[in-house]
């Protein structure tokens, strides 16, 4: 199975830094970018979808981002199973049993999951879980 990537270019208040990772992202041959609303030009730097993030909602509700900080976190993650497209999974101190968690609730529910890694060891680590791992990573930098 094909993994998903996705590069997270909306965390930036500088545009031109936004702009910098979608190159980037580009350049090394990721063509999904989740983007800020208003960042529509970035669509003329090359053959890239932009996913818009407006406060954890992607693209219209088809995804949404969660930072999992508490375990409420989690449970409204989990409720949405089955209802969306796909759940963007971050936080700052992750540990492997939410993940374990959520891999597990989503496996069969129609719903993708994405963990966001900050470097090559966690996107392993995220892709691995559970054997099966993540259906992608976004890449947070």
């Amino acid at each position: 199975m094909t993994k998903e990537t996705i590069v997270r270019a909306d965390v930036p208040d500088d545009k031109n830094k936004r702009k910098e990772l979608v190159v980037s992202g580009l350049e090394s041959g990721v063509t999904v970018a989740i983007v800020r609303p208003g960042d529509d030009d970035f669509a003329s730097l090359g053959s890239v979808t932009l996913l818009y993030n407006d406060n954890g909602t992607i693209s219209g509700g088809e995804m949404r981002l969660f930072e999992l900080k508490t375990p409420k976190d989690q449970d409204e993650a989990m409720s949405l199973a089955g209802k969306v497209k796909a759940v963007i999974l971050g936080s700052s101190n992750w540990t492997v049993i939410p993940l374990e968690n959520l891999i597990a609730k989503f496996r069969n529910s129609g719903t993708k999951v994405f963990a966001c890694a900050s470097d090559p060891g966690q996107a392993k680590l995220y892709l691995q879980t559970l054997e099966k791992g993540v259906d992608g990573i976004v890449i947070d930098v």
